[in-house]
Order: C-alpha cells, then sequence, then structure tokens
C-alpha cells in the first residue's frame, strides 16, 4: 500500500537505509507500544492473583524481562522484511504504476 510513498522518497533522494530506519522504527514503535500495556497489565493482574491465590508471585522477573525481549525480537523481524521490499522499490515503476 506504501510503495508509490516509498518510491516519492527514493526518488526526492532518501537513501535505503533512511527508508529501512523508517519502516523498522514504525514496526518497533507499535511493538514497544504494545509490550508496554502487556506489562502494565501483567502487573496489576499479578497484583490482584497475589491477593487472591495463595502461593502465587506477583512478579517473575524472568517472565517480565524474556516475554517482552522474545515479542520485540519478533516485532524486529517482522518488520525486516517489509523494510527489504521498501528498499527494492524502483520510484520510476512506483510512480508510473497509478
Amino acid at each position: 500500500r506504501r510503495t508509490r510513498e516509498f518510491g516519492i522518497r527514493s526518488a526526492i533522494g532518501a537513501s535505503p537505509r533512511t527508508v529501512t530506519a523508517m519502516v523498522i522504527g514504525e514496526g518497533l514503535r507499535l511493538g514497544v507500544v504494545g509490550v508496554s500495556g502487556g506489562l502494565l497489565i501483567g502487573l496489576v493482574m499479578g497484583q490482584v492473583l497475589d491477593s487472591v491465590i495463595i502461593e502465587v508471585g506477583a512478579f517473575d522477573l524472568a517472565t517480565f524481562t524474556l516475554a517482552p525481549a522474545t515479542l520485540l525480537v519478533a516485532c524486529l523481524v517482522a518488520a525486516w522484511v517489509p523494510a527489504l521490499r521498501a528498499t527494492a522499490v524502483n520510484p520510476a515503476v512506483a510512480l508510473r504504476g497509478d
């Protein structure tokens, strides 16, 4: 959907590195927002479960570090493929396509 945008950016002088950084940055930004929200909800629900169920810890360091890190790596990989495709856009073909 954004082929025309990437074509215009490339035509006016954006380097492939800039386009790649933009696409990956947008993907990671969404991932960070989601992970942050999930961590907040997880902390609140951990406190709720700690008060309701006996012998359940409210905070597990391994869980609260490994799960978000894994999700952010998945976001990075998921954003990398579209970033590579965006840098391969030929500006002439992208602008002529419409």
